[in-house]
């Protein structure tokens, strides 16, 4: 389970966790890593707070950028 904090990384900064786009390849490299195949995963993405209105529109671009892994 990711549980971030902002959308994603940004060039200059280092690379945490705290972002989605960090987080989800953090987590599905290592759930490759003890043997799951991508194919038997499923994402479930529940919403919480909205705190700028563009960034709702990142959150949804990122989603379909890294979903399904490549």
């Amino acid at each position: 389970m990711n549980h971030f904090l902002l959308p994603a990384s940004s060039e200059g900064h280092p690379a945490t966790t705290r972002f989605a786009d960090v987080a989800t390849k953090t987590l599905l490299d290592k759930l490759r890593a003890l043997g799951c195949r991508v194919p038997y995963l499923q994402a479930k993405i529940f919403g919480g707070s909205s705190m700028f209105q563009k960034q709702n529109r990142t959150t949804a671009s990122l989603a379909r950028r890294t979903w399904p892994p490549r």
